[in-house]
Order: C-alpha cells, then sequence, then structure tokens
C-alpha cells in the first residue's frame, strides 16, 4: 500500500527544514521535521519526494511499508499512546501489529527476514547512525567487529517475533537481544560446552546444556544467557552488556546476547522463526474464518422461514 497525503495545504514536496528539530502537537506525539508535513487536527504523515520515492520501491518489492530506509524517524520512548497519533502506525517508522500482521501475511519469510530485522534500524534506535555509535561501544567492550552485532526481537520490530508470545510489544521490562556473528567466540563456547560434563552441576543446568547441544548441530548458535558466567571471556561480556544497559537509548533494559557461528546460521534461525510465526498465523486466520462461516451458516434464514 502507498499512501500520499497532502496536509493542510502542503503539496507534495514540502518538508519542514531540520531547524524546526522535534514539535509537540496537540498531543499527537513527538516527530522529527525532516521530510514530515504537519497536520494539526490529524498528525504526521510522509509527503516528500525522497520518501515517496522509497515507498515506491518497497511497493515494487511487494513490501506494504517501507522498513530499512525509515520513512518516520524519532525516537522510541516512552511507550504511550500519545506517540502512535494514527492507529496501527508508530511514529518512528515501524508499523503497528496489524500492519506486521499484515506484513507477515504477504511477504516471504526471507524477504521479511532482510528487510524487518537483518538490514534495518531496529525500533528502540531513533537513526542508523545512533544505532551505529552504540554498536560501536559495545563491540569495542566485547572484543568483535561492529558489522557483527545485530539487534534482533522486539527491540528491533516493535512486536515480538516469538511464535509463543503473540506480538507483544516491546516494554520497560524487555531485554535487548543481541545477535553477535563470531566463529572465534562460537568455538570457545562450543569447546566449553563439551567440557562440562565432567563437572558437577545441578539438574537444570545439565538440562540446559543438553538443549544447547541439540540446538547446536542445526541452528548453529549458542544463547549465553544461563552460560556465559561459566566461559572464560564470559566476565568481560557480562561487563560490556551491563554497560550497554545503561548507554541511551538502552538504558534501563537487559541486554543479552546469542552467539552465531556465521551469518548464514543467523539468518537460517530468523527465518526459521518467521515461518513457524506466519504458520500460526495463517492457520489462525483459517480457522477464525471456518468458524465465521459455520456461524453464517447457522444463523441463515431458510426457505420454509421466508414464506
Amino acid at each position: 500500500m502507498i499512501l500520499i497525503v497532502l496536509l493542510d495545504g502542503l503539496e507534495l514536496g514540502t518538508v519542514w527544514g531540520p531547524q524546526e528539530g522535534f514539535r509537540r502537537d496537540r498531543g499527537l506525539g513527538i516527530a522529527p521535521s525532516p521530510c514530515l508535513p504537519r497536520s494539526a487536527a490529524r498528525g504526521w504523515l510522509p509527503a516528500c519526494p525522497r520518501c515517496v520515492y522509497k515507498v515506491e520501491g518497497f511497493r515494487a518489492a511487494g513490501l506494504p511499508m517501507p522498513f530499512r530506509d525509515r520513512v518516520l524517524y524519532g525516537p522510541p520512548g516512552p511507550l504511550s499512546e500519545e506517540r502512535t497519533p494514527f492507529k496501527g502506525v508508530s511514529v518512528n517508522g515501524s508499523p503497528g501489529a496489524a500492519d506486521l500482521i499484515q506484513w507477515l501475511k504477504t511477504v516471504n519469510p526471507e524477504n521479511f527476514a532482510s528487510h524487518a530485522v537483518l538490514d534495518t534500524v531496529p525500533w528502540i534506535f531513533r537513526t542508523r547512525s545512533l544505532y551505529i555509535d552504540w554498536k560501536s561501544h559495545l563491540a569495542k567492550d566485547l572484543e568483535v567487529d561492529p558489522y557483527s552485532l545485530i539487534v534482533v526481537g522486539s527491540a528491533c520490530t516493535r512486536y515480538s517475533l516469538n511464535p509463543t508470545k503473540g506480538f507483544s510489544e516491546f516494554h520497560p521490562g524487555s531485554d535487548i537481544d543481541v545477535a553477535v556473528i563470531s566463529a572465534r567466540h562460537f568455538d570457545e563456547a562450543w569447546r566449553a560446552l563439551r567440557s562440562w560434563p565432567a563437572q558437577p552441576m545441578s539438574k537444570r543446568k545439565a538440562a540446559q546444556l543438553e538443549q544447547h547441544r541439540r540446538s547446536l548441530v542445526f541452528d548453529g548458535t549458542i544463547a549465553t544467557n544461563d552460560i556465559l558466567s561459566r566461559l572464560d571471556f564470559g566476565p568481560q561480556w557480562s561487563t560490556a552488556l551491563n554497560r550497554a544497559g545503561n548507554r541511551p537509548p538502552t538504558e534501563g533494559h537487559s541486554v543479552k546476547t546469542r552467539i552465531y557461528r556465521d551469518f548464514e546460521s543467523l539468518r537460517e534461525y530468523q527465518v526459521r522463526g518467521i515461518k513457524a510465526l506466519r504458520e500460526n498465523l495463517l492457520t489462525t486466520i483459517a480457522d477464525g474464518e471456518a468458524s465465521a462461516n459455520l456461524s453464517l451458516k447457522d444463523d441463515a434464514i431458510s426457505p420454509e422461514e421466508l414464506r
């Protein structure tokens, strides 16, 4: 869907200059001025040729709204209705849950993963520059390349893509999930995991270890949530993640990592989860339509009743 709106006499191409900065208008929310016309009655919508060009490009690719090249920018917090002047659309460019679901239904999982997760500016960051700076600080502390860090999860898409979480929205208690692509750290963690059976551990820890082993063969990934303290690089990473959790715009959130052997492993992991979510969604829709059809049949007036 492409949406071009002319508001308050503003013609296509009319923009508020960068000097206008951020403005609040009648409680409709905060939005930056570049590429955004102002409507005192209805809020903010994209209306500059550059953004329309982006929307056209995504429409041609079969995507309803731009995700990688954000049309609407702006700081993500605080989370409130004030920041969403239009139903289903947030002021910083991420689609609302309804738009996200529609996109998920119509776009193949590989393209969805690319545009919504792997090659985009995460929802929690205002600009690509802020995202790069944040990653650079964390990468230095983790001793990895900034390019090998990708923020995923609801901090990226605003709504969780975990098939078990029902599109739950990012909230003050949400974690910041970071994918770390590092063959070196993956190998070190894998060697540590293989050596642990000789060490005494609780049943819960043993079950977690076995789960890691079963998934590693297929996923090429290691979740560090419960094992970081047992890894050689664990103390350094724990300090780095705590620092990241105190750095804007992720302050107040726990930053957690999952290590991937390579980018292909990350992509496969994301695509597999998106496929599962999409299948659940389509099944739910099909079941709902079937129930609606049965209800219509039950409520139908018989020919005898019309006589």
